[in-house]
């Protein structure tokens, strides 16, 4: 498994970038990575590291446009061992620099078996034709598969096919992979091998009784066919990097997709790569597993940040602990992950009228978190939270909060490039109305806002308001 890695002066990493990887320990989500982070932040090249690295190939190759020379690369993994008897040994995995060119003699213990180390590329289409006559097991396919991508960009498995039907399907592993695939899709009933006017086939059955070759169908089907592969025939302790498991497929299989994964990295160790936040799960980063964000900064080099586990259960106690308040846990927050930016209110109607006057004029929208931070008091986890994932944040408090404000801008006095506080005029965003016994608002203000409860800007705060919004896209960038 993986333990960490060193990479830098590599294509848009130019300081030397560490990244520790969790490991699992029985408890479902202990061995699950998911790494986030935009196009082009830098993704592609770390998984480009580890597959190079973790593969048997004794050499590799970082090409003259990857390199920054005439600084040498940096190229690191240490891999875990863990053998039958639970005894522990480190490979330290490298490339030796000591020479020029991009051709690289790979040093260390490089002893990682094709069978403990399983990776799921982002383009995974195969074909579902395949000659019976042919056998191949699990760790030659890996080997192959890593070598045919290397030296074609449009390869197409031909391969995967032959493997699935030989496991044999009516095998244990073959029974165990049609029940992982039927988790993701309960819709697939069946999968076999046959031969169609003389040729091998690979062919599935949907829920109307019907039997389909796998080239009938759409790349979501073919991909969770790739990944239920992997999990079902690899072992305790192997590591399985995914790159987009999300890959053409509806957002409730990416959940049923998620649940899978999670349920197998109490015993494997998986690495994905997404762009989707339903491969995100607040109560699993925050307890047991690693959430990794990459992203440019401002001189476009990649950086690798990983949120305190400290932080994340802070947040998860006053969001997920509240039973009122698992709306703070939706997609909707978790979009927080995959952006540069990020404004933090107070709550729902910040985000509302703030939203909804934008739109009045016809402006473009604020990064707005979620639906707030769930109160004042906790906007600055979520400041803790975007300083350390390396997200450029602006924080808005209400007015009558000038002592939190205050507070947090005495602490936060040596971030201003990261960070802005801003307070606003009044007391709240909307008109607050006196309540009756039952708790329902009356039309008595007991307190007027920067908005009247219709969404109306008040005329006498529109000028102060809008210089405060100007201010807050200037910060953050956002036009």
């Amino acid at each position: 498994m993986l333990q960490n890695l060193r990479i830098g002066q590599s294509r848009s990493y130019f300081d030397t970038q560490h990244l520790d990887f969790c490991r699992p320990n029985g408890a479902p989500g202990s061995g699950y990575n998911v790494l986030v982070g935009k196009n082009n932040s830098g993704k592609s090249t770390l998984l480009k590291l580890i597959r190079d690295l973790a593969s048997s190939e004794q050499r590799m190759t970082i090409g003259q446009e990857a390199r920054h020379d005439p600084d040498r690369p940096i190229a690191q993994i240490e891999w875990l061992v863990i053998g039958d008897s639970g005894k522990t040994a480190v490979s330290d995995i490298s490339i030796d620099t000591s020479g020029t060119g991009g051709l690289f003699q790979k040093t260390g213990q490089a002893a990682i078996s094709q069978d403990s180390f399983r990776y799921i590329p982002s383009r995974r289409p195969f074909i579902s034709e395949f000659n019976a006559s042919t056998s191949l097991n699990a760790g030659a396919y890996e080997h192959n598969d890593f070598l045919n991508r290397r030296s074609n960009q449009g390869y197409f498995d031909s391969n995967l096919a032959n493997l699935i039907a030989s496991l044999p399907l009516n095998s244990e592993k073959g029974t165990c992979f049609l029940e992982l695939l039927r988790k993701i899709d309960p819709r697939i009933t069946n999968i076999n091998a046959d031969n169609i006017s003389g040729r091998d086939v690979l062919r599935f059955q949907s829920a109307s009784g019907r039997w389909h070759p796998i080239s009938d169908t759409g790349d979501g089907l073919i991909n969770s066919i790739r990944i239920s592969y992997s999990l079902s025939t690899s072992a305790a302790n192997s590591c399985i990097v995914i790159d987009e498991p999300e890959l053409s497929l509806h957002p409730q299989l990416q959940k049923n997709l998620y649940n899978l994964l999670i349920e197998h990295s109490g015993t494997k160790q998986i690495l994905v790569v997404t762009h989707s936040p339903h491969f995100i799960a607040w109560k699993d980063i925050c307890r047991n597993g690693r959430l990794i964000r990459l992203f440019l900064d401002d001189k476009g080099a990649s950086q690798i940040r990983t949120a305190k586990r400290e932080t994340l259960r802070a947040i998860e106690r006053h969001a997920h602990g509240n039973i009122t308040s698992r709306k703070y846990f939706d997609t909707v927050c978790k979009e927080l992950f995959f952006s540069d930016e990020a404004v933090l209110v107070e709550g729902p109607d910040d985000v509302q009228y703030i939203s909804n006057y934008l739109e009045t004029l016809d402006q473009s929208a604020l990064p707005l978190m979620g639906y707030g931070c769930g109160g004042a008091g906790n906007i600055s986890s979520w400041i803790d939270l975007c300083v350390e994932l390396g997200i450029k944040c602006a924080a808005l408090y209400d007015g009558d909060k000038r002592d939190l404000f205050e507070s947090q801008l005495a602490l936060r006095s040596d971030r201003q490039e990261e960070i802005a506080l801003y307070l606003l005029r009044r007391d709240d965003i909307r008109d607050k109305y006196k309540r009756d016994e039952r708790g329902r608002e009356t039309d008595v203000i007991h307190a007027k806002g920067i908005f009247q409860r219709n969404g109306a800007i008040r005329k006498a705060e529109k000028q102060t308001f809008d210089i405060l919004i100007g201010s807050i896209r200037s910060f953050i960038n956002v036009p």
